[in-house]
This record gives C-alpha cells, structure tokens and sequence, in this order.
C-alpha cells in the first residue's frame, strides 16, 4: 500500500515522534516547526514517573505506556536514541510519620514498583528523618538532544523535510489542501496539528486546551544520586555535580518567561529536601498543554475529515508520547478503526462540554481558508 502524503506542525516531542512513527511506515512527512523557546519539551527535565500524587496511584495505562517508551528506543531503524534515556528509580522522603504509615499500604498494593525504605538514606546530602519510599520504572529523558538527533536520523534515512517556520492559520487553505508560506506551496493528503497551546488549536477546533506554566532551575551542589529525588520538588541528576530543579505549576500567568517568584519557590522547597548549598546556574520557564480530564488530544476534525489533532500531553508526554504516536499512525493509515472515546478529542462534543464547530465564527473561518 502506498504511503499519504502528510503535512505536520509542530515539531516538539508529539510532533516528532509521530514523524517518525509515520515515516517507518512508508509515508511522507513535511514538519513545519517554528523553534520556541517556551514549549514544554524544551524547557522540560524529562522526567517520568508511572506513580502520580500523594496517594501514589499508578498512572493511568503505566505498564502500556511505559512498554511502549522502551519499545520505541529498541526500534533498529532509530539506533543511537538510546543514550538519551536514562532509567533510574525516583526517591521520595516522607515528611512524617503518617506519610510513613501510608507508604506501608502504597507499597502493599504495588509490589514491586513501591519499595519502602524505612531507614534514612544518604543523610549527608538528603532530608529523610522518616525513611521513604523508592518508585522503580522511572527515569528521565534529554528531550532537547533526543529531539536533534531524532530529526537528523528522520532527514537523512527516511527523507523527513524539515522547515523551521510558523505556520498561521491564514497560511493554509482547507479547500485545496495546501500550505503556502514564503511564496512555496506545499500540498498535503493528511495535516495534524501537534502543536501544544497554539493559535491554530483554539481557531480550528476550539479545544479545551489549559496552558500551565512551570519553571525549572539547573543547580551545581556537591552530591551524588543514584536516583531522582522528589519531594516539593523534583531533583534530576544531570551530570557531575550537575542537577534540573522543577516544577512550578501556574495555572495563572501573564509572562511565559522565569520569574522571581518562580525561582523564590523553586529554592524554598529545595531547601526543605536537600541540606548541602547548591549554585543556580540557569533558569527557565515553559508552557505544558493540559486537559480537564488528564488525558491528551487525538482524533480528526468534525468538518475537515483530513485534519487531525496531536496533542494535550501535559506533565505525561515522555509517558504519553510514544505509545500514542503508535496507536494515531495506525488510526490513519486505516490499520486501527476507531480512537478510543476516552481520549478521542470528540468526546468533547459529544459531552457538550464544546459547541460543534457549525457557528457564524467557523463559517467565516472555512470560507476564509477555501479562498
């Protein structure tokens, strides 16, 4: 079967990962991707963790999508990724005793993904009177390295092309399924938007995507972790004497830039973990594309049959990522019949949570990019 012809915009960690999906299944794939320094997956540490919250529930799908992570990294065609994953154990010092008591039943229910460690550990460096609670299947991915060398590899053996540009919504026309910027034209069978927060999202499916800002520090202190320390903070190690501090999480934000407040919280709770000094070297801020209900964004439009959604994937993408590029590509290419509802982006307008797009605003909007 030959392969379509696709056009993608956005060319963060869902972007990228679905080219490659989509090219190591004989397609082809031109990625519009205009570099902003605020996306989450260049600002992001990379982190995952299949555990979520104080109550340490498992991540919804986590063995699926934790399978999935380390499928993509033995994938032949993509050999050399692999040096940019490193999986390491999180830590997690209890802050008392009752925290103590509830990691013993955690720990119960997830055997061998909890590991309680009732003793302190590594005192000189950490803060842990009570013990904690080590979550093994985790670790952290170099997003920004793994992004370049993933492209390169796409570019030079699977004929990926690649333009750094910003696609406006005004820039594509629906009716002849076209893209024309900087007087070229680029025709497309297939056009997914794998954008996180952007314009095209809100005007062509008025998705209910909730930007949440966080911001990170990168530290100097001199210790060691064999493991990813997390208390009111995250502590990744990020080479010798080398550390990525985060994450805020701002709901309400009128800069997309580091603040001093942001860097005033981040070192507050860094305090309360860690008990050497420690240098901030670097700051930075991004902006992660959330959802209501935590999960992320696929399907295809209700107007436009050919246009399709990649996206929503908040703190989870190096989670998300991976196995939800596998299960879009094969809805596409026909392999897969149908997006499951509690992720497929019409559940919004089934629930009525969003009007369909059939309003005064998206027939002006339709006729506009027909023109």
């Amino acid at each position: 079967m030959q392969g379509k012809q696709y056009i993608l915009i956005g060319g963060g960690l869902a972007g990228m990962m679905l080219a490659a999906r989509l090219l190591l299944t004989g397609n082809s794939v031109t990625l519009f991707d205009y570099p902003n320094p605020n996306s989450a997956s260049r600002r992001a540490a990379g982190m995952f963790n299949i555990i979520t919250g104080r109550n340490y529930v498992k991540t919804w799908k986590a063995e699926t999508l934790r399978s999935a992570l380390t499928d993509f990294f033995e994938l032949p065609e993509l050999e050399g990724l692999k040096k940019h994953l490193s999986l390491m154990p999180v830590y997690k010092p209890f802050k008392n005793i009752e925290e103590y008591n509830h990691g013993l039943g955690a720990g119960a229910r997830n055997e061998g993904i909890l590991v309680m460690n009732e003793a302190p550990v590594m005192e000189e460096y950490i803060h842990n009177p009570f013990g904690g609670m080590r979550v093994n299947q985790c670790g952290w991915l170099d997003t920004p390295a793994f992004l370049e060398d993933l492209r390169e590899i796409l570019e030079s053996r699977f004929s990926l092309a690649y333009y750094p540009w910003k696609i406006e919504t005004e820039c594509i026309n629906m009716n002849e399924k076209k893209i024309r910027i900087h007087g070229e034209t680029f025709g497309f069978e297939e056009l997914v938007l794998c954008q996180g927060a952007e314009k095209q999202l809100r005007t062509l499916w008025e998705l209910p995507v909730i930007p949440c800002k966080g911001q990170t520090m990168m530290i100097e202190a001199a210790m060691e972790l064999p493991f990813i320390l997390s208390g009111g903070v995250y502590i990744l190690p990020a080479g010798p004497s080398r550390f990525t501090v985060g994450a805020t999480y701002e709901w309400e934000f009128t800069s997309p830039h580091p603040t001093p407040e942001g860097r005033e919280s981040l070192c507050t709770e860094l305090q309360k973990i860690i008990r050497v000094p420690y240098t901030v070297i670097s700051h930075f801020a991004g902006i992660r594309p959330t959802t209501h209900d935590r999960r992320p964004l696929l399907g295809t439009h209700p107007v436009f049959p050919f246009l399709h959604v990649f996206s929503g994937f908040g703190t989870k993408g190096i989670l998300m990522a991976p196995y939800f590029s596998g299960v879009l590509s094969e809805y596409l290419s026909g392999k897969k019949g149908k997006i499951e509802k509690e992720y497929d982006i019409l559940r919004y307008y089934r629930k009525e949570k969003l009007a369909l797009p059939q309003g005064a605003d998206m027939r002006s909007i339709i006729r506009k990019m027909s023109e």
